[in-house]
């Protein structure tokens, strides 16, 4: 899981609008399976 969250930074400083959409869609996933 800690793929993810790498991938959330990395979008989140290049791009902190979608940022917010991927950033949910990484939560729902990791919260679909943990």
């Amino acid at each position: 899981m800690q793929d993810l969250q790498y991938i959330e930074i990395e979008t989140g400083e290049t791009r902190p609008q979608p940022s917010s959409g991927f950033m949910a869609l990484v939560r729902a996933a990791t919260t679909s399976s943990p």
